[in-house]
């Protein structure tokens, strides 16, 4: 008898776990699939914040091209010399003063029109303004890359998803392996003179971005500070 008396109190104790069960039901949606509804939530059970269905969300990825090692990178950007425009002369002139020889110049600046739907238009900055430049997270800003991005550009972000930033960045898709990115930023030693350009749309691979960030130029990286990370990152 006493044994029964255990197995009557095990029996009231599954009962009572199928009775919670039970609260969860699961109904098949429209497109076929199950949907769970949840009915009551159980004492203690842990359901995701909005904060992290958000975290969640962002991180999802459109489907890619594997990287090709920049060989089909391309921006269809501005077809003109350097030494065509008024912009391109002052982007020339900025890279001789960093020790570059004039043919060397008009490369750099050639490099730097081609990147934008827009000619780069000098901007002076102030010793101590600071520019911005997203990196996948895990890595480290190139010692010599040009493209940064004021912060105002960079908190325009903030707010959109994965795709939406690289859409707008236009970066390669070598460039595109994590699911985040990590701002770093630099300050600027003295008075200086950068540029700013309208990325330009890019394919790759067949893959297409349509660009339209606004992108900073820096000619001279030795005007400025090391880059620092600021544990900001995005999505």
């Amino acid at each position: 008898m006493r044994h029964l008396g255990k197995l009557g109190g095990l029996f009231k104790k599954f009962a009572k776990q199928l009775k919670q069960k039970a609260r969860f039901k699961t109904k098949s949606g429209r497109t076929g699939g199950k949907v769970e509804q949840q009915i009551a939530k159980p004492t203690g059970a842990q359901v995701p914040t909005d904060a992290g269905k958000r975290r969640a969300l962002l991180s999802n990825k459109r489907s890619r091209p594997e990287p090709d090692e920049w060989v089909s990178y391309k921006t269809h950007s501005i077809q003109q010399s350097p030494m065509q425009s008024e912009q391109g002369r002052k982007l020339v002139k900025s890279y001789e003063h960093t020790g570059l020889s004039k043919a060397q110049a008009i490369r750099r600046a050639d490099e730097l029109i081609r990147s934008g739907s827009t000619l780069p238009e000098a901007v002076a900055l102030k010793k101590g303004d600071k520019l911005y430049k997203l990196v996948p997270e895990g890595e480290y800003p190139g010692e010599y890359s040009p493209y940064f991005a004021t912060k105002s550009e960079i908190k325009s972000f903030e707010q959109a998803r994965y795709d939406e930033i690289t859409d707008k960045i236009g970066i390669p898709l070598e460039s595109q392996q994590t699911n985040r990115f990590e701002v770093f930023e630099v300050e600027a030693k003295r008075d200086v003179e950068v540029f700013e350009s309208i990325i330009a749309p890019t394919t790759q691979k067949g893959y297409s971005q349509p660009g339209g960030g606004m992108q900073t130029l820096i000619t001279d990286r030795s005007e400025f500070s090391n880059p620092k990370s600021t544990n900001w990152k995005l999505p």
